[in-house]
């Protein structure tokens, strides 16, 4: 009872104080507050000049209420800090809001779900989202682990942003923060969605959801539009991104069927991809319409194809899209009647003059590459497979 009473005080100073403006169905935060263990049962509004600090207590969000941090207001997470999202909840950072976010090996940031398992499926919090113009203290996010979103982690600023040592798991499904009526095949759930901005992925973990990573910039190669964006992903495991997620039926029967499980997919950016380890996924990486290096990566037991390219170019001369080197890439056969391709071509992919390096895989062993051409299937341009790796 003591505490009890000790808090509302407290509580009462702020509201004085006018660090913290309680109106109806919302708190505006003003000055500088800090929480620790606290559950959060209305919208969260930090505005310009507002300061909110979460320590290492656990902080509670309930059902479908955000936190917002606008113009000129600051949300800091202190390492060891743990969130607990209920369904629909989320955190946005919009333009002018900053984030600070830099956990450390010994005490990572926590940001989860409080529906796992087949409960997520229907019920899950939004996610963390950086709107355009919305900075991260110190350009960097670091040792934090998000679980259990709709996204984990959706990038859309344009400044640059360093991800490192960070684990986004289980974002399972299809979205649905999202009409249904409105729901495209790729509106699935996604643990790292970059949507424009610099930004360099390094030594992060990204595991069990049905699409792991997601770039997107908007690269138009057809009108030579330069950019300076480019997104950079290295030294990162993404993993048992398998579950897919379920078709939707709309009114009249309509079926939108989603699209299936990628551990990377990249369409219309600048992307590098090196010393990855991509496994166990249904499509290990799928490439449109980029330009891309993927260099000295394992991309292994996808049970659909390991790389699969669409709308890119590739040849020896300087203005190639694509830039393989040095990357073993082994598919598993899931059943003796089906064959799965390492590489494949589709969608007026050309590639010409190309001799793809001698693959290499962690052990020291190499094999060669075979090529082989469909010239009866509509739209398919090359269909390259390479040869398996024993070990």
């Amino acid at each position: 009872m003591c505490r009890l009473r000790i808090g509302w005080i407290v509580l009462a100073a702020l509201v004085a104080l006018g660090a913290i403006a309680v109106g109806a169905g919302a708190t505006d935060i003003t000055s500088s507050v800090s929480w620790n263990t606290k559950t959060v049962s209305q919208p969260v509004n930090i505005k310009s000049g507002g300061v909110l600090t979460i320590g290492t207590g656990t902080v509670t969000v309930k059902d479908s209420v955000h936190i917002a941090v606008e113009e000129g207001g600051k949300l800091i997470l202190k390492p060891g800090a743990k969130l607990r999202f209920e369904a629909g909840s989320g955190i946005t950072v919009k333009n002018g809001g900053t984030l600070d976010c830099a956990g450390t090996s010994a005490n990572r940031i926590t940001f989860e779900g409080t529906q796992t398992g087949s409960a997520q499926l229907a019920k899950t919090w939004r996610g963390i989202a950086l709107n355009d113009g919305a900075t991260v203290a110190g350009s960097c996010i670091a040792y934090a682990t998000i679980s259990d979103a709709e996204v984990g982690l959706q990038v859309t600023t344009t400044d640059l942003l360093v991800i490192e040592h960070c684990a986004i798991r289980s974002c399972v499904g299809r979205r649905g923060d999202i009409p249904d009526n409105k729901i495209q095949k790729y509106d699935v759930r996604t643990g790292l969605l970059i949507d424009g901005g610099c930004v360099f992925v390094n030594h992060c973990t990204v595991e069990n959801c049905t699409w792991g990573i997601h770039v997107v910039q908007g690269l138009d190669l057809q009108a030579g539009k330069p950019s300076s964006r480019g997104v950079g992903i290295a030294h990162c495991t993404i993993q048992n991104c398998n579950q897919a997620a379920p078709n939707l039926t709309r009114p009249g029967n309509a079926v939108v069927k989603m699209d299936p499980p990628r551990g990377i997919h990249i369409f219309e950016a600048k992307v590098v991809v090196t010393f990855c380890r991509i496994l166990a996924n249904t499509f290990g990486m799928e490439v449109g319409k980029s330009i891309v290096t993927i260099g000295w990566n394992v991309i292994r037991n996808s049970t659909e194809y390991g790389i699969l390219f669409y709308q890119c170019a590739a040849n020896k001369r300087n203005d190639s899209h694509v830039f393989l080197r040095y990357n073993t890439v082994v598919p598993i056969k899931p059943n003796p009647s089906y064959i799965p391709y390492a590489i494949v071509l589709l969608r007026n992919s050309q590639w010409t003059n190309v001799s793809l390096p001698i693959q290499s895989d962690e052990n020291g062993k190499s094999g060669s590459e075979t090529f082989w051409t469909d010239t009866t299937g509509n739209g398919w341009a090359e269909q390259p497979s390479w040869e398996r790796t024993e070990d």
